[in-house]
């Protein structure tokens, strides 16, 4: 896997994964069932939750270069900017 074959976000979040240990990754996974059950408190009480979608504008077409590696810090603040 280089990027030749994958963009490079998606390369730099795989390279990110082989540095997580087996304990963070069950850590990880033990916080997504506790958010679970948080999540199903809430919809018990209310119907609708209303976040906002983006923070700006969409990029123009072409500015985003899949090749371009990037982290994935990077890559969340590139489609997250606030």
């Amino acid at each position: 896997m280089n990027q030749s074959t994958v963009e490079g976000s998606t390369l730099g979040i795989v390279e990110h994964g082989r540095l997580v240990t087996a304990q963070q990754l069950l850590d990880a996974m033990d916080l997504e069932t506790h958010l679970t059950y948080v999540m199903v408190e809430f919809f018990q009480r209310f119907d609708v939750l209303l976040t906002p979608t983006l923070a700006t504008v969409l990029p123009r077409l072409g500015e985003y270069d899949p090749h371009e590696y990037m982290t994935p810090l990077e890559t969340f603040a590139t489609s997250s900017r606030w």
